[in-house]
């Protein structure tokens, strides 16, 4: 029985095909690029079947082998980065082991029944080890693609606020935009609390501008950039002082294009600096209040703030921190 379905298997691709209408009643089956539907999951039906079939006729005690399941794995990677739901695929494999259990029972003839029942279990334990490596397979990728996008993400962000990088395509930061720098009260916090407060801070963010912000936070504060040239809400300050703890000092430089924000993002990040050396209260300080400091009689005692004006490359804006960009 198993030796002739494997002789219709061998033949020409088409057999297969005989289950095609089993496939096209999938729910979003319909919707998949035509190279997906007629060769990749085609060919790997067709190696299932093949695999199953050939394991049976030859092997008394069928089992597992060592890279039996390298195709599905395979497969199941791509399936997951092209972004094909796992409902779809894994309805896909069971499909494909009831279509062979229809040619199998079809082919039994009779007094072949008991070949048939042991068949079929031999059938179903395949297509559950089969469903478990695609299942694992999957999640595994699209854990990885996850965490690759945020990464990616960060380092064009981190490339655009330090001038190595212009802006992404179809972004927004190419047109004038509003650059910010927070810095919190508190100074480092371990790990897992500096990501606890970067999500914080980042939603804090978000919810003022109506919008998902793009930013580089961490535990200390960060930077961040919103397209469109917007003011800050004149509620930012209190707004990150109630999710973030009081303290929070924070400054906004427009950028008239994507090539300014680096020079935006330096200035804002020395603002507040040179607010903090002035004794400025915490909140949402301004170039032009540190100009104006700077230019009363206690502009002498300020001189050593004023430097940090200076456009001096070699000064980096903030203290590097291993963990910006976590929480965001």
């Amino acid at each position: 029985m198993a030796g002739w379905c494997s002789a219709r298997a061998g033949r020409a691709t088409s057999w297969p095909g005989e289950g095609r209408g089993a496939f096209e009643q999938l729910h979003g089956y319909a919707e998949l690029p035509a190279d997906v539907k007629d060769v990749e999951i085609a060919a790997t039906a067709r190696h299932g079947l093949r695999l199953f079939l050939d394991r049976v006729t030859h092997d008394p005690g069928p089992r597992t082998a060592p890279g039996d399941f390298d195709v599905f794995r395979e497969r199941a990677a791509q399936r997951a980065e092209e972004g094909m739901p796992l409902p779809l695929l894994l309805t896909t494999h069971c499909v494909g082991v009831r279509v062979l259990w229809q040619a199998l029972r079809d082919a039994a003839r009779p007094g072949e029944e008991a070949a048939l029942v042991e068949l079929a279990g031999y059938l179903f334990g395949a297509g559950q080890r089969i469903v478990h490596a695609v299942t694992e397979t999957y999640l595994d990728e699209q854990a990885a693609l996850t965490a690759e996008r945020p990464a990616e993400h960060r380092s064009l962000l981190r490339g655009l606020l330090e001038g190595t990088a212009p802006p992404p395509a179809g972004s927004g930061l190419d047109g004038p935009s509003l650059v910010l720098f927070v810095q919190l009260p508190g100074g480092p916090r371990a790990p897992v609390a500096a990501r606890r407060v970067g999500r914080r801070l980042q939603a804090a963010l978000d919810r003022a501008f109506g919008r998902e912000v793009a930013a580089l936070l961490d535990g200390t504060g960060g930077r961040a950039i919103v397209p469109g040239g917007a003011e800050p809400p004149p509620a930012l300050a209190g707004l990150l002082d109630g999710v973030c703890g009081p303290g929070v000092r924070l400054a906004a430089v427009q950028a008239e294009t994507g090539a300014r924000i680096p020079e935006a993002a330096r200035t804002a990040a020395r603002i507040v600096r040179v607010a903090r050396a002035c004794g400025h209260p915490a909140g949402l300080h301004r170039l032009d209040d540190v100009l104006l400091d700077l230019s009363t009689p206690r502009g002498a005692a300020l001189a050593p703030a004023a430097l940090l004006l200076r456009d001096a490359e070699e000064e980096p804006d903030r203290p590097a921190s291993a963990g910006e960009g976590d929480g965001a």
